[in-house]
């Protein structure tokens, strides 16, 4: 493995599976990455859109769900939220 083997479009598709997963979510990242194999299959006939969508997808996911479409779940409270 080297760095040459991928390029910014792998490295791009990689970021967009965890960010719209959920960063600390197993399952999240999962079902995310399981969106972006299977979309881009649905919609082939719009591939030169392809990262149009999956920019506009990451910024939807920021400003609406930024945990991700699954979450992990909190352990704990931070001593800042407990009042």
């Amino acid at each position: 493995m080297s760095p040459e083997s991928f390029t910014f479009i792998e490295s791009a598709t990689v970021l967009a599976m965890v960010v719209l997963g959920g960063m600390a979510s197993i399952p999240g990242i999962v079902l995310g990455a399981m969106a972006l194999i299977v979309l881009p299959e649905v919609f082939r006939e719009f591939e030169l859109y392809r990262m149009l969508a999956l920019g506009g997808a990451m910024v939807l996911m920021m400003l609406f769900r930024p945990e991700g479409i699954l979450p992990a779940k909190r352990m704990g409270t931070r001593s800042e939220e407990k009042g």
